[in-house]
C-alpha cells in the first residue's frame, strides 16, 4: 500500500482508466463513464470506474487515490481465500504469500486496472459457490448470486461464463448437477443477480444508445473470435496465437512458477491426490475455467487470468505442503521459500524510490508540473501534439487540448508539447524550449 502513491498513473491504461473516473468525478457523471468530455466509454461495466472515482474523491486526483481501490479489492480477494482455507492456518497463509509474491498478484493491488474488480467478483461468487452449495451453508448461497452479479458490472458477461464453468465442472465432476438443478432456489438467486446488474445495463442504453450492441456483441464475441479485431474504439486488438492464455498463467505465478518441473519430478506421485479432494478439485475448475475459455481466443493480455489466481495460489500451497518431508525441516524450507518469494514485491517496492523511475516515456506527470510552473507567470493554455496521452489529461485535470502537427500551433500565447521524434523545425520560430523530460519536449510560445 505504501507503494501506490510513489509513482505516476503511467499510460497508456492505467492512465486511461485513471482519467475517466477523473472525468466521472469532475462532471459528476456515475451512470455512463465518458471516454472524452462527449464521448462515452462503451468499453467496460462501471463497477472498477465507480471505486476508482471514490478513490479520487476521498484522498485527491492522485495517482494514490486512483490506485489505492484496487488495492482494497485485493485486500478482500485475500480474505475470502482465508475464508475458504484458513481453517488449515498454515495452508491458508501459505496460500496468501503465494498471491501476493506472484508477478500479476502483485501487479493486481498496484495499478488502476478494470480485472481486480473482476477477480473479486469472481471470488466472491465462488466462495459462496463452495460454503452454499459444496457445504450447504444458507446465506453463503446468496452471496454466491450478489457476486455474479458484481462480476456483470465488473466486467461484462465473461464474469458469469468464469463462474459458470467453474460450477458446471464441479458439479458434473462431483455428480450433482441434478441436485442443484432441483433446488428451487437458484430461480430466485437469478433474479437476484440480475436486480445486482441489470438495471445498470438498462439505463446506460436508454443514456447512451448502441451500448448494448457494442458491448455485448463487439466486446465479448468479436474481440475473441476476430484476429486483430478493428472494432475496439479505444484501442487496438491484442492478437497472440492460441493457446498463449496458459504461458500468461506460467508467467503470472511466477517465481513459484518455476518450482512446477520440480515439484513433479521429486513428489510426482503426491500431486495425485488433489483429484480426489472435493475442494481441490473445486480450485481445479476455478483454474482451468479462464484456461479453457481464453485458450482459443484470438485478442488476449496477460491480466485475463486473473480471475484464477486465487485458486492458483491455494492449489500452489497445497502441493508444497504435500511435497515438503514433515517436521521442522519442511517449515524451514517453506520458509525459505516464502522469503524468497517475497524479494520480488519488496524490490519493485524498493525500485520506486529511484528518481530514474520516474523518467519513463509513459507519464507525463514532470511535462504537466512545468506548465503549471510557468504558467502561474505566464498564463497559457496546454496543448499536445499528436495522439492523446492519458497521463497528461489526468494530472491537467483535462485542462489541454490536442494538435494534429506541429504547424498548428495557434498564433496566442500557447504551452506546447510534443515527442521527440516529431521535427522540431516544424513549430513556429518564436516557440522556446522549456523542458525535455520522458522523450518529450516543452515549449512556450508567445503570441
Amino acid at each position: 500500500m505504501f507503494g501506490l502513491g510513489l509513482y505516476p498513473v503511467m499510460d497508456t491504461s492505467e492512465a486511461r482508466y485513471a482519467e475517466i473516473a477523473r472525468k466521472m468525478v469532475e462532471l459528476n457523471a456515475w451512470l455512463v463513464p465518458m471516454y472524452t468530455y462527449t464521448e462515452p466509454f462503451w468499453g467496460k461495466p462501471p463497477l472498477a470506474f465507480w471505486m476508482t472515482a471514490l478513490g479520487l474523491e476521498v484522498f485527491g486526483i492522485n495517482a494514490f487515490g486512483a490506485r489505492f481501490p484496487n488495492w482494497l479489492f485485493g485486500l478482500a480477494t485475500m480474505a475470502l481465500m482465508w475464508r475458504l482455507v484458513g481453517h488449515d492456518r498454515t495452508r491458508g497463509a501459505l496460500a496468501l504469500v503465494v498471491f501476493v509474491s506472484a508477478d500479476l498478484g502483485y501487479e493486481a493491488t498496484g495499478a488502476v486496472k478494470t480485472d481486480p474488480a473482476l477477480m473479486f467478483s469472481v471470488t466472491l461468487a465462488l466462495t459462496g459457490f463452495w460454503l452454499g452449495v459444496a457445504e450447504r451453508r444458507r446465506g453463503w448461497y446468496w452471496v454466491m448470486f450478489v457476486g455474479i452479479g458484481l462480476t456483470l458490472l465488473a466486467k461484462g458477461p465473461v464474469g458469469l461464463v468464469l463462474c459458470g464453468l467453474t460450477g458446471v465442472i464441479w458439479l458434473i465432476w462431483q455428480r450433482r448437477l441434478r441436485e442443484f438443478l432441483l433446488d428451487w432456489r437458484w430461480a430466485a438467486g437469478t433474479a437476484l443477480a440480475g436486480a445486482v446488474a441489470v438495471p445498470w445495463y438498462l439505463l446506460a442504453e436508454t443514456a447512451s444508445p448502441g451500448f448494448l450492441r457494442y458491448f455485448l456483441v463487439g466486446e465479448h464475441y468479436e474481440r475473441f473470435v476476430v484476429p486483430g479485431w478493428s472494432g475496439d474504439l479505444y484501442g487496438e486488438g491484442h492478437e497472440r496465437p492460441p493457446g498463449m492464455i496458459w504461458a500468461y498463467l506460467l508467467e503470472a505465478m511466477l517465481p513459484w512458477s518455476l518450482l512446477l518441473p520440480v515439484v513433479l519430478v521429486a513428489r510426482r506421485h503426491a500431486l495425485n491426490r488433489t483429484w480426489g479432494d472435493s475442494f481441490e478439485r473445486f480450485c481445479w475448475c476455478w483454474l482451468v475455467g479462464p484456461l479453457v475459455l481464453f485458450t482459443a481466443a484470438s485478442n488476449l493480455l496477460p491480466t485475463y487470468i486473473m480471475p484464477a489466481l486465487p485458486a492458483a495460489s491455494i492449489l500452489i500451497a497445497t502441493w508444497l505442503l504435500r511435497v515438503c518431508p514433515r517436521g521442522a525441516r519442511a517449515r524451514v524450507w517453506i520458509a525459505a521459500l516464502c522469503a524468497a518469494a517475497l524479494l520480488l514485491p519488496v524490490g519493485r517496492f524498493v525500485g520506486l524510490l529511484d528518481p530514474d523511475a520516474l523518467t519513463r516515456s509513459r507519464n507525463q506527470q514532470p511535462i504537466v508540473a512545468a506548465w503549471a510552473h510557468h504558467s502561474q507567470n505566464v498564463p497559457a493554455p496546454l496543448h499536445y501534439v499528436g495522439r492523446r496521452r492519458f497521463s497528461a489529461e489526468f494530472y491537467a485535470g483535462g485542462a489541454m487540448t490536442y494538435l494534429p502537427r506541429a504547424g498548428d500551433v495557434p498564433d496566442a500565447a500557447v504551452y506546447v508539447v510534443l515527442h521527440e521524434k516529431w521535427r522540431l523545425d516544424a513549430l513556429p520560430a518564436r516557440c522556446g524550449q522549456l523542458l525535455h523530460r520522458n522523450e518529450h519536449f516543452l515549449f512556450f510560445c508567445p503570441q
